[in-house]
Formats: structure tokens, C-alpha cells, sequence
């Protein structure tokens, strides 16, 4: 075995420390590692301080500290406080990394989760699915329950007829419905009726009456998800309310043409 003393080839050294001769050289080149000395073939040689300094260049390495820090910062920190400085700096680092990691796993189950309940693969749609999970919209698993065209129309309306203004009326309806309902009125009692309708006349006039959209919101009323968001949730609970009344009102218009 040699000695401390004893001087390592380049091919020997790379050996040593499974890494390539190409790899010395280039180290050498750019000054991160010089060999102790050079023979009169100008082959490189190098001792047991060289081959320590490469360890702890492989050691930085796998920290995933590039070439430049190690030279620039850690090889000349002469310190623990100075070395722990830049190994913090790095941890934070993989910290936030694996933050954005953690994320986009997240996305990407749920983007094929809705993906794999689609009927045809549309890409128009999963696109719009996907923009909604990386703005974080909850409301994305909705999308699915749509046909692209009524998709479009919907959006459409939202942004010409300022549709963060109607949501928000939807909201005020709906939870004006609940508030009766605790009080114990039924979509038999005229306050019940007169919300719904309000509900109705608000729903037509965002949708320019298409029929086709309510049609696809009893698809979303089907999804499991409708019990984790707040909103949909509020209208699961309102939604026998709303078919009672418009049923009625759909009953009263038929018995009048068919008159």
C-alpha cells in the first residue's frame, strides 16, 4: 500500500475516486484542483493532500454545489461558521425546491385524475383544466362536466357580463335560501320560491338562456368533489329546493300552452 509520501498518476488518482481522467484535467484547467506537480513527460502527479481536496470537491458536489461555489466560497472558507453560512444557504435552497417539487406532483395527479374521467381526450380542455390548477382555481374539476362549446360559452359570458359579478350574486342567493331554510321554510313557501326564481333569472341572464348549461350542471352536482368545496357544497344543499320550484314553474308554463 503507499505511503502518504507516495505520488498518484492521473489515471490512478481518477481510479481512486471513480471519476474520469477527462474530468481531472478539466479541474486542473480551470484551477479548482492543480496536480502537485508535473514529470518530464508533463504527466500530472499528484499526493495524499490532492486526493483529499478532490474528495471534498465530490463531497460538495453531492450537495448540489457548483463548481464555481466550491472554488469561489467553500475551498477558501477557513472557518465552520463560513463553511455552515454557504451549506445553509444551500439547504434552503433544496428547501424550496422540493416545495415547487412537492407542487407539481400535486398538479399533475390531479391534472390525470381529470384527465382519466374525461370521455374523449380534448386538449382544448385539459389545457384549460391545467391553467386553473397552476392559478390555483379549486375550481378546475368542474371543466370535465362541460362540452367544449357550452365550456366556451360559459366563459365567454364571464368575461364580457363581468362574471365575478353574478357569482357573487349566486352566492348571496344561495345563501339567502340556506338562510331561510334554517328557519324552516320549503320550496313550498313563497320566500323559498321568490329566491329560486331570483336564482333562475340570474342564471338565464349569465347564460343567455341556454338550457344546455343546466343540463351539465347535474353532471357537477354528481361529483364527489362537490362535498369539498364550500361553495359547490352550499349548492348540493339547495339544489332539491331549486328542482322543486322550477319543476313547478315548468308545470304551470306546460298547463298554460297546452290551455
Amino acid at each position: 500500500m503507499k505511503d502518504k509520501k507516495q505520488s498518484y498518476s492521473i489515471g490512478e488518482a481518477a481510479k481512486m475516486m471513480n471519476v474520469s481522467v477527462r474530468t481531472l484535467r478539466y479541474y486542473d484547467e480551470c484551477g479548482l484542483l492543480k496536480p502537485s506537480g508535473y514529470l518530464k513527460n508533463n504527466h500530472r502527479y499528484y499526493l495524499e493532500n490532492d486526493i483529499l481536496l478532490l474528495h471534498q470537491i465530490i463531497s460538495l458536489k453531492e450537495f448540489g454545489l457548483s463548481l464555481a461555489q466550491i472554488k469561489d466560497q467553500l475551498l477558501k472558507a477557513d472557518s465552520i461558521e463560513d463553511v455552515d453560512h454557504y451549506l445553509l444557504k444551500q439547504q434552503k435552497q433544496f428547501e424550496h425546491e422540493l416545495i415547487v417539487l412537492k407542487n407539481k406532483a400535486s398538479v399533475l395527479k390531479k391534472f390525470r385524475q381529470e384527465m382519466k374521467q374525461m370521455n374523449e381526450l380534448n386538449w382544448k380542455l385539459l389545457i384549460e383544466i391545467l391553467t386553473m390548477l397552476n392559478n390555483n382555481d379549486h375550481h378546475y374539476w368542474v371543466i370535465k362536466h362541460f362540452d367544449e362549446d357550452v365550456y366556451q360559452s360559459i366563459k365567454d359570458n364571464y368575461v364580457q357580463k363581468e362574471g365575478s359579478v353574478y357569482y357573487s350574486q349566486l352566492q348571496e342567493i344561495t345563501d339567502n335560501i340556506l338562510t331561510n331554510k334554517k328557519k324552516g321554510y320549503t320550496c313550498e313557501d313563497q320566500v323559498i320560491i321568490d329566491l329560486v326564481m331570483q336564482w333562475w333569472d340570474a342564471m338565464m341572464s349569465f347564460t343567455n338562456n341556454d338550457f344546455s348549461v343546466l343540463q351539465n350542471m347535474n353532471k357537477v352536482s354528481q361529483d364527489p368533489k362537490m362535498k369539498e368545496d364550500p361553495i359547490m357544497k352550499k349548492f348540493k344543499m339547495i339544489e332539491d329546493d331549486i328542482k322543486c320550484v322550477l319543476e313547478r314553474m315548468f308545470e304551470k308554463d306546460s298547463e298554460v300552452k297546452n290551455d
